[in-house]
């Protein structure tokens, strides 16, 4: 899928991020917090997290200024420009080991939102059905669902290799001519979703999760086709 520059830069930030809050999720017991307030902790994944994202917006902004969950409003050059950054939008479910949690970031210019990347929703109906156990990752578990006919919907990562892609697809079609298939959550996205590294290929099963996810996964295509 092409993007919009504007998009590809807040993609690029998001999966740096993402791939330092999958690991440190697999290690959530250990992580060191300090208290902010009396319901409101931030985590050494948070504040990591913050400091990657600001360092790869400004990298390719660097006039812009930046309003972020924890270390606040940095002006810049342009202060027509700001990226408004949550970086674990979901602390307390990451803290207890529940994966339903997102990287937020949008830009306003002149007071106005003209971009975003907010896949809280998408994330959370991927996170229930996962938790449910109505969510399965790796190729072999999907292509396995897939012949026995009881997949709602087919995940494959927009960085995944091609034949990749295209061999599911195939598999996807034989089986259910109207199999929806999900082509446009990254890796880092999807590894998000699942609490584990190297997410390429998932699965949802047929259902009202299933069905959940579908429309919030169409609106999320929706949104990012809007932004171009």
């Amino acid at each position: 899928m092409v993007h919009s520059p504007t998009l590809t830069v807040m993609i690029s930030a998001a999966r740096k991020a993402a791939r330092a809050l999958v690991r440190d999720f697999g290690e959530v017991e250990q992580l060191q917090v300090s208290q902010k307030g009396p319901a409101d902790f931030v985590t050494n994944a948070d504040l990591k997290a913050e400091k990657t994202l600001i360092h790869e917006l400004l990298h390719a902004r660097p006039d812009y200024g930046v309003i972020a969950e924890e270390s606040g409003v940095t002006h810049g050059v342009d202060t027509r420009h700001y990226w408004i950054i949550d970086p674990l939008d979901g602390t307390l479910n990451f803290m207890h080991g529940i994966p339903h949690f997102a990287i937020s970031i949008g830009l306003v210019r002149a007071g106005d939102v003209v971009a975003g990347l907010l896949l809280r929703r998408t994330m959370q109906m991927l996170g229930f059905a996962r938790k449910a156990g109505e969510a399965i990752s790796g190729r072999e578990k999907v292509e396995a669902q897939l012949r026995s006919g009881k997949i709602g919907v087919l995940i494959t990562a927009s960085d995944a290799a091609e034949d990749g892609k295209a061999k599911l697809q195939r598999l996807a079609q034989a089986v259910s001519p109207d199999m929806f298939y999900v082509t446009w959550l990254t890796a880092a996205e999807l590894s998000l979703a699942f609490g584990r590294d190297n997410v390429i290929h998932a699965a949802i099963t047929q259902g009202r999760l299933s069905d959940r996810f579908r429309h919030e996964a169409e609106r999320l295509l929706g949104f990012r086709r809007k932004l171009g």
